[in-house]
């Protein structure tokens, strides 16, 4: 039986837009301690089998990742444009401000990049 962690991760893997409570849930039919199952299934594809789950666990877990480093990148670069805007305001030298300029403008590309890759592998 799957782990509740293997079950996200293999719908994540299986249908990247998977979403709570739209496409099912996951329920415990046996009580809080017993092993999680899909219910209230709500896509229009099959419900996948717990071997099909299972193997898109490593795609879901590569997802997340790429979810996770999308995040940090947006993160840096709300800091980066902050910083960008105080130099700014305080008139700081141009190379200060270049020098900044070309971290969000490499964010930028880095964002880009991860966003085509995983439009691309869905």
């Amino acid at each position: 039986m799957l782990s509740q962690q293997q079950l996200m991760l293999g719908l994540r893997g299986l249908y990247p837009d998977w979403q709570w409570g739209r496409d099912g849930v996951i329920d415990y039919p046996d009580g809080p301690e017993g092993l999680p199952a899909l219910a209230n299934w709500g896509r229009p594809e099959p419900q996948p089998d717990e071997a099909a789950i299972l193997a898109a666990v490593e795609r879901g877990e590569q997802i997340e990742q790429a979810r996770a480093d999308l995040r940090e990148a947006e993160r840096l670069l709300d800091e980066r444009i902050a910083m960008y805007n105080r130099l700014r305001a305080t008139r700081a030298s141009t190379s200060e401000i270049g020098e900044v300029q070309d971290e969000v403008t490499e964010l930028l590309d880095y964002i880009t990049e991860v966003r085509n890759a995983a439009a691309n592998a869905v």
